[in-house]
């Protein structure tokens, strides 16, 4: 329908508007409201008129002002109160909903032809194929749902006779589907054509049945020769599609088979008589780098999906974003390259900001041209002049135009004249009395003059002691920086340990009498909570019975208060002794510890040798008035095998040809019976008789003591002298323990030798004391 079918004559309008007029009257109260005639057609995509359209009319608050449908030659018009914007909302089953918004102004308001679309959409990039007989063919089909609602579709095919025809999904023949709104299905229409079709041109429909009825039209044309259809798409670097790319097809033996361009949505769709088992496929374009590909024919159709075309000329930097200062000049390095297999005459421009000067050099020379060897890379520089009222972001972008324009997009973000010269990146900073608080703070000079800055902190606190001084400690007062120079300065502020608690400031100020800046350093001193926390390395130990177990604790005191911590320990059973000590293992009950220190501290506790095997679990708490901590302590007890020999001299002595006896005590030193107890000897002198008795104990009970008696002769043939003879003592429990005895060996003349010796000596003293006697 035309334009001027669905546009009405002024004076139908105008009756139709006095017809409208006249029924409101008697419903119009003394007031007087004026009132739009908004009309117009509702089309379908053929520029049909649409009947039974409903027009739902919405104010701007969202309420409903009227309900109207078009006639059967989809015109509509609607009485609409003058003055304000309606929403109009134009549906109808089956088609895809419109809406209009209209602000009513006028006496009268043609809003012309709104179209509605049907809301299902069979769409397919086929339209024609050419095939032979027998074969089969597969048209893919895209269904879609662009309404409101789910539909419910029926399908079905119109086709010659004798042809197989199956609408296939997911590898299953399909008769109806539910699609819901917005959703889309893909399938397969596969088509068996007879091996006795005749060559010509047929039809066939797909017939989708839901609100509407929808027809699909394809056309098969059966050639009598076998072909291949290879089909796809050309895109470029960016992805966009390359139309009329030139496609050159040559078969195995180098032969051109046919000449074909790709349409403007780059897509391509190639019918070719199967004349070799593999092609080679050249794509083409001026500005482009030529792609060729060689494929293997093995069925009648080949995708090759989406190749990309790469342009001739590739302009590349690894810097496309920066900031700078106003009045600099900058260069960013690029690089321009020449991919073809041909010379390229490349001509340069920069699109700039207005008063924006800007050269491209090649090695420090301005050019304006340059000549490209095929596969050749030149490195160029942009030079940029920024202006000194130049703020803000800004593009540039330089352009390489030869077949085609390459461009590449340089992003300078040109950084607001400002006079800030200092910059903390931490201003504010919390802290607990008695602390040294540490501000990093870089100093800047943004100007093309050298400054020289005098540096301060103020207020002065009474108490408080403030430094300024470089990165390596040295203490500054003023700093002198060149353009664009900065310098990293330390502000160290001691905090007094009898401050209260609060927020403190401090200013640092830089000023060179030309520029000045100043930044606020605050300090929020706050004393933390009474914390300790109690640590023990390790908080399990094996001892043994009979010995002392000691547990190293460490004590952290976390909070911002001193703490003097009572000590004391739960779980010790009955009879034991236990003890705190110091690190200098000096005895205490209570320990003294700064705020933010830790100390370490031991409990002994000595374990009686009697005790039963097992664990007991201790527990130790420090403890103040305003904080404490406990810690649960475990120690296990062992069984003590020990055997110890009570005898300390081993020496006897015997005449040769004689006997003697020698008595061994050993104890049960240990905390558990030992049994078996057995005293052996071994490298027996020849000549000697060795006896033990008794030759075992069976048990040795805790503390109690035992005696072997060793009996000793030898023969009276042996020789006086030293002998040596070794003992072991061993039980089932204890490992073996080793002594010696030494045995000294006497002839029984010497003792009578010795014995006359000894008389005679006893006379002669007793000769002389007599004559010294009488004398006086």
């Amino acid at each position: 329908m035309g334009e001027a079918s669905v546009i009405p004559s002024k004076t139908s309008m105008i009756a139709t508007l006095l017809l409208i007029l006249a029924s409101s009257l008697p419903q119009l109260s003394a007031q007087t409201v004026n009132y739009t005639f908004v009309y117009g057609y509702v089309l379908d995509e053929n520029g049909s008129g649409l009947s039974s359209v409903r027009i739902l009319v919405s104010a701007q608050d969202g309420s409903v002002k009227t309900l109207s449908y078009t006639n059967s030659d989809g015109y509509f018009g609607l009485l609409l109160e003058r003055g304000y914007t309606y929403t109009l909302t134009f549906s109808k089953p089956g088609y895809v909903t419109v809406t209009r918004s209209i602000n009513a102004q006028k006496f009268d308001m043609n809003i012309g032809n709104i179209t509605l679309r049907e809301a299902i959409r069979v769409t397919s990039m086929t339209a024609t194929i050419a095939s032979t007989a027998g074969s089969d063919i597969s048209i893919p089909v895209t269904i879609s749902n662009e309404g409101e609602v789910a539909e419910l579709l029926t399908l079905s095919v119109e086709k010659p006779e004798e042809w197989g025809v199956r609408i296939v999904y997911q590898n299953r023949e399909v008769l109806s589907i539910v699609l819901s709104k917005g959703q889309s299905i893909s399938m397969d229409v596969i088509l068996s054509i007879p091996k006795d079709a005749l060559e010509g041109l047929y039809k066939l429909t797909i017939i989708v049945n839901g609100t509407l009825m929808l027809r699909k039209v394809f056309y098969i044309y059966v050639q009598p020769q076998p072909t291949v259809r290879i089909y796809g798409s050309v895109l470029d670097d960016d992805g966009s599609a390359l139309g009329n790319v030139k496609i050159d097809v040559y078969s195995q033996d180098g032969i051109l088979i046919g000449c074909f361009e790709s349409l403007t949505d780059g897509s391509f769709y190639l019918v070719l008589p199967s004349v070799s088992k593999s092609m080679s496929l050249t794509f083409s374009k001026p500005g482009y780098v030529k792609l060729s590909k060689v494929v293997s024919i093995s069925s009648g159709e080949l995708d090759l999906g989406a190749l990309t075309l790469r342009k001739a000329i590739k302009l590349r930097s690894q810097m496309v974003s920066l900031s700078t200062d106003p009045g600099r000049k900058i260069q960013l390095p690029l690089t321009i390259s020449n991919l073809a297999d041909e010379a390229k005459m490349v001509e340069l421009s920069v699109d700039k900001p207005a008063s924006w000067l800007t050269r491209i050099l090649l090695q420090n020379q301005e050019v304006s041209k340059i000549l490209l060897q095929p596969n050749e890379a030149v490195n160029l520089q942009l030079e940029i002049f920024i202006p000194i009222d130049s703020r803000g972001q800004y593009t540039l972008t330089l352009k390489a135009s030869s077949d085609i324009v390459s461009a590449i997009e340089f992003m300078v973000y040109v950084n607001p004249l400002t006079s800030t010269i200092l910059y903390c990146p931490i201003p504010g900073r919390t802290a607990i009395p008695g602390d040294t608080v540490r501000f990093q703070v870089k100093v800047r000079n943004p100007v093309e003059l050298d400054q020289r800055f005098k540096v301060s902190v103020e207020p002065t606190i009474i108490g408080w002691v403030v430094s300024v001084k470089t990165l390596d400690g040295t203490p500054v007062s003023e700093v002198t920086l060149p353009s664009a120079g900065s310098l990293d300065l330390i502000v160290d502020i001691s905090i007094p340990s009898t401050v209260s608690d609060g927020v403190y400031k401090l200013t640092l100020k830089a000023d060179s009498g030309i520029l000045s800046d100043e930044i606020d350093l605050r300090i929020d001193v706050k004393r933390a909570p009474p914390y300790i926390k109690l640590v023990a390395a390790p908080p399990y130990i094996d001892v043994y019975s009979g010995s002392d177990a000691r547990f190293k604790i460490l004590v952290q005191n976390m909070g911002g208060y001193d703490e003097l911590l009572d000590l004391f320990v739960e779980g010790i059973p009955g009879g034991w002794r236990y003890r705190f000590e110091d690190s200098g293992r000096q005895e205490i009950t209570k320990l003294y510890v700064e705020a933010g220190r830790s100390k370490e501290f031991y409990l002994v506790v000595s374990v009686p040798s009697a005790s039963s095997l097992g664990t007991v679990d201790l527990t130790v708490y420090a403890k103040s008035s305003d904080v404490s901590d406990r810690i649960d302590l475990k120690l296990n007890i062992l069984g003590l095998y020990k055997l110890s020999i009570i005898t300390q001299n081993f020496y006897t002595s015997l005449t040769v040809g004689g006997e003697t006896t020698f008595t061994l005590t050993v104890k049960n030193t240990g905390s558990r019976d030992t049994t078996n107890v057995k005293l052996l000897y071994s490298s027996i002198p020849s000549g000697f008789n060795i006896d033990v008795s008794p030759t075992s104990l069976s048990v040795l009970r805790v503390g109690e003591e035992a005696s072997f008696t060793i009996r000793i002769s030898t023969t009276p043939d042996i020789n006086a002298g030293n002998y040596y003879i070794d003992f072991t003592l061993s039980s089932d429990q204890v490992p073996p323990s080793q002594f010696t005895l030494r045995v000294e060996l006497f002839h029984e003349t010497s003792w009578l030798l010795y014995g006359g010796i000894a008389i005679v000596l006893a006379l002669t003293s007793l000769f002389l004391m007599y004559r010294r006697i009488g004398r006086r």
